[in-house]
This record gives structure tokens, C-alpha cells and sequence, in this order.
């Protein structure tokens, strides 16, 4: 009997505050897999974009190896598509989701700091459970924090309201804070076992990690220590500012880039996600030198189509690139000269207007907003 595909608009989990397509594969009434679509906001190229986050994604097992894994990631693209999202991003298991067209775009961080080595910080402003009035003030320094940061969700209040509420294994969700009540100057989200001391969010502007972000980190090392704990570690890209500090009393960086699993994504409607970005992308125009200043950026994509952007008078900037490479680029994945001696391109001499644009960087999304 023919497998039959079912769409069911559903409410995401209420930290979220996002609907769902929930996809079901039906073979003679009984349902043998499942996928989600998530429709969520996420920042790219200094613009937030409409992605949709393919979440739970599951065959019984004793249907597996009848395709009914691609049948369900096949409508759920084709599913993107028609509803106008600009891009898709998941979190995939090795050498699978590539057959869709998902590229690995963000990597994976980890900043660990030995716990002897924090003693050198000291805390200058209390640490705190958050209370519900520091709320706003949480959403405002996470937006601020990732104004420019690719792959940042756009978070609601509701998002730390429902945290707050929310339990893990037993144990309540932990959110520290720095900072008078109302006005936090930085927090550190912690999973809900207190044995753990597992962070999933540190959040600290620059003009606060010499006190809140100082103190922070004094308070974890206190805290590891007490557990006797060699190290602590944060989830965090290496250009957040508190990483600066955390240089000056030693630490370890590492980033790894999957190559073919982990944080992927793919373009799902070029036009659309060139109209998204096309008021961003005119901000870093008019940051450039008048005589180096293109008047439009063509995007052709050899296997999505082309779209373009309208920005004034001056030359056109040709972008020649398959689509996955092409959002590798948008998200600051990989840089333009690496893409360029990997795929060629027209002119070596656009590279600078190319880089100035759309800069190589450290894209990231908070591992709470992971679906």
C-alpha cells in the first residue's frame, strides 16, 4: 500500500513561542514516521530570516530501510517551499541529511577554563538567582549580545518566563544573574542539576565582562571546585568578549567543524532570502567607499535560481555559487577566498567587496534553542 503523508499545524513547546508542522508517513493506518518543521526566526547576514528547524525526525525501527526517513525529509522541503521560508536548519546525525542539499554551517565550541585558574577572577557584583522581573532585562542583553551573531534565534520574554517554570531530571532550570533586580548586566543559564554545572547560555556584553562577566566565571570556579572539578566549560564562540578574559587567565579554545553532520542547513527560496537580507546587506554598502560600492549583488546559484539585490547606483557584484556554498558564506561559515579556490569564480578582484559584505565569522545557536 502506498505510504500516506499527513501536515498538522501544532504549537511549539511555549519557551519557543513558534508554530510546528508535525509530518506523519501513514502505511495502512499505522503511522510509521514522524518530522517536524519548526517556523522560527533566526539572524543571518545581520538580518533575521525565516528558517524552518526540522526537529524529530524518526522511522520505527522496524520500518527502516524503505525510505521512509527521505519520503518525510523530501515533504518537509517541499513543504518549506510552498509555505516561504527563506532557509532550513537542523541538527543531523552523520552523512544523511546531505541528500537534501544540508551543508554543515555552524561548527561546535568549546571554551574550557581549569578551575585553579579562575581563582584569579574576582567577584566585584553579586550572583543571583534571576527573579521574574529580570526577565525583559535577560531578552534585551541576549539581543543585544547576538545582534550580529548568525544562527541566533530571535527569543521572546516568554522564553526565560517559561524556563523558569521548566524542570530537568527533577531539578528546576537555573538562571544567574549580575546585577540589581530589573537590571541584570549578565546571566549564565545552567541545566537543572546542580551536579552538573552544565551552562547552555553565558551572556555578558563587552562593557560588563570585567564585572559581571568576571564575577560570573569566579562563581562557576567556586562552585566546580567545591565538586572537585579539574575544569569548567562553556558552550561559546571564541569572539564573545568574555572569552578575551577568560585568554588572560588561561584557557582552551576549541572549535570543530563536522563534516557532514551536526548544525547543517540549506537555502530553501533564494528570492525570499535575498529580500530578507537586502536592508542589512544595504547598511554594510553605504560602510564602504563610495567608488567601491555596488549598485546591485546578483546571487546565481547553479542549483536554486538567482536572485538579486537592488542597492543603488554602481556596478553589479556577481555571486557564483551552488546553494549550499552560498549560505555557508551568508552565515559567515567559511570565508570568500577559501570559497573561491575551492569553485573559481569571474573576478578574483570582486573578492573585497565579496568579503567586506558578507564577512567569514563565528555563527552559533544557543544549544537552549536547539530543536
Amino acid at each position: 500500500m502506498e505510504p500516506e503523508m499527513r501536515f498538522e499545524q501544532a504549537d511549539g513547546p511555549r519557551s519557543r513561542q513558534c508554530q510546528q508542522c508535525k509530518l506523519s508517513l501513514d502505511v495502512a493506518g499505522e503511522t510509521v514516521g514522524r518530522a517536524e518543521v519548526n517556523d522560527l526566526t533566526m539572524r543571518l547576514a545581520g538580518a533575521w530570516v525565516r528558517m524552518g528547524g526540522i526537529a524529530n525526525v524518526v522511522v520505527q525501527s522496524q520500518h527502516r530501510g524503505k525510505g521512509y526517513a527521505s519520503r518525510l525529509m523530501r515533504e518537509a522541503v517541499s513543504y518549506m517551499e510552498r509555505e516561504g521560508y527563506a532557509v532550513s536548519i537542523l541538527f543531523g546525525i552523520p552523512d544523511f541529511y546531505h541528500l537534501f542539499d544540508y551543508v554543515p554551517v555552524m561548527p561546535e565550541y568549546n571554551v574550557s577554563v581549569n578551575v585553579r585558574d579562575t581563582e584569579q577572577l574576582a567577584v566585584t557584583t553579586t550572583v543571583r538567582e534571576a527573579r521574574q522581573e529580570d526577565h525583559a532585562g535577560l531578552l534585551d542583553l541576549y539581543t543585544r549580545v547576538n545582534a550580529s551573531r548568525s544562527g541566533a534565534v530571535r527569543r521572546t520574554r516568554v522564553f526565560y518566563e517559561a524556563l523558569a517554570d521548566e524542570v530537568w531530571w527533577g531539578h528546576p532550570t537555573r538562571i544567574l544573574v549580575t546585577g540589581e533586580a530589573g537590571h541584570p548586566t549578565g546571566y549564565m543559564l545552567l541545566e537543572g542539576d546542580p551536579a552538573t554545572l552544565s551552562v547552555m547560555d553565558v551572556i555578558v556584553p563587552a562593557e560588563h565582562v570585567a564585572t559581571a562577566g568576571a564575577s560570573l566565571i569566579a562563581w562557576l570556579g567556586r562552585e566546580a571546585l567545591l565538586r572537585r572539578w579539574e575544569r569548567v566549560r562553556l558552550p561559546m564562540p571564541p569572539d564573545e568578549p568574555l572569552v578575551g578574559l577568560l585568554r588572560r587567565i588561561g584557557c582552551k579554545v576549541e572549535t570543530t567543524h563536522p563534516a557532514n553532520y551536526g548544525g547543517m542547513g540549506r537555502i530553501v527560496d533564494l528570492a525570499v532570502l535575498a529580500t530578507a537580507i537586502e536592508p542589512a546587506i544595504a547598511g554594510r554598502i553605504r560602510a564602504l567607499p563610495v567608488e567601491a560600492r555596488p549598485g546591485r549583488v546578483e546571487f546565481d546559484c547553479t542549483d536554486a535560481g538567482q536572485a538579486g539585490l537592488e542597492l543603488g547606483a554602481g556596478p553589479a557584484l556577481r555571486i557564483r555559487l551552488p546553494q549550499q556554498q552560498l549560505l555557508q558564506l551568508l552565515m559567515g561559515y567559511r570565508g570568500v577566498e577559501e570559497l573561491w579556490r575551492e569553485h573559481g569564480g569571474d573576478d578574483a578582484g570582486d573578492l573585497a567587496a565579496i568579503r567586506a559584505l558578507f564577512p567569514a565569522g563565528y555563527p552559533h545557536m544557543w544549544e537552549l534553542d536547539h530543536f
